[in-house]
């Protein structure tokens, strides 16, 4: 098995300082009557907002309330709202027992609720929960502790204007450029070097607006391409090795070469453009 160089995921500072004040100005009680309790950290998908949110949540040693969007429906009224504001209580109490910060976490928040037009029904459900988050924003001196909420959305103008408005909810909008979409690629790519990553980056976009794709490729374009790239060599290795018994052989492990990168990341680019003009046909 070859060993893979470790290096470490990139963050952006600009991020990690967005994140880290919000945690921070909560549980201050110099700043924390004034500071919004929901942050929204907004952009892009694909591009590392929900990975960098919990890498920077784990540095500060924060335990993790997260709420899965998928509880967001409820065949009874009122079931959705409960669950997050008991969620929020759990981690309420996890503090006071504790005195370990904590925090609500909620990813694709926007898909869940936000107003997408004639896709869009709006609920009872829907109606509560955006009440119960603009109950928990509104600052409320009875409370022991204001614990933070941090939600990840594509399109923040999807959700409820009451909600965003200032003193409840503040923003911190993630659209890496070059430079920051470089480093994250040679996170995940931490064998290549750093010149190496700079080209694919800008190979790969250049064959992205050739085959007439709207989009540059996010991160999780590359996250893919690096889970493929290893598989016609694994494909090889499994034919080669019979297994002895049940189960994944050992030692199948491949090592891809920037030549198996590219092969894997230009496939995908042509099944992506395939997958757009089938959609359009329809």
């Amino acid at each position: 098995m070859v060993k893979t160089a470790t290096v470490a995921p990139y963050i952006s500072e600009e991020f990690r300082k967005a994140v880290t004040l919000h945690i921070y100005k909560l549980y201050d009680q110099r700043f924390s009557m004034g500071a919004p309790l929901i942050l929204c950290v907004h952009g892009p998908s694909g591009e590392g907002k929900t990975f960098q949110c919990q890498h920077i949540l784990r540095d500060l040693q924060v335990e993790l309330f997260q709420i899965d969007i998928s509880s967001f429906e409820d065949k009874h009224a009122g079931v959705p709202a409960k669950t997050i504001r008991d969620r929020y209580n759990d981690a309420v109490s996890f503090y006071q027992k504790c005195s370990h910060w904590s925090c609500v976490f909620i990813n694709d928040f926007d898909l869940a609720i936000g107003n997408f037009g004639q896709l869009h029904q709006y609920t009872v459900n829907t109606q509560q929960i955006n009440g119960v988050l603009m109950s928990l924003a509104d600052y409320d001196p009875s409370r022991p502790v204001r614990v933070p909420i941090v939600i990840t959305c594509n399109d923040m103008t999807k959700l409820y204007k009451p909600l965003i408005r200032a003193g409840r909810m503040q923003s911190y909008f993630w659209d890496p450029n070059r430079e920051d979409k470089c480093k994250m690629v040679q996170g995940v790519f931490p064998d290549r070097t750093s010149s190496e990553c700079v080209k694919l980056v800008q190979d790969f976009e250049q064959e992205a607006k050739r085959l007439g794709l709207s989009v540059v490729p996010p991160i999780s374009f590359y996250s893919a391409v690096a889970n493929s790239a290893p598989d016609n060599a694994l494909w090889e290795s499994l034919n080669r090795q019979a297994p002895t018994r049940p189960g994944v052989p050992q030692n199948l492990m491949t090592h891809p070469t920037l030549k198996d990168i590219y092969e894997a990341g230009m496939n995908r680019l042509q099944e992506i453009a395939r997958g757009n003009r089938s959609y359009l046909e329809v």
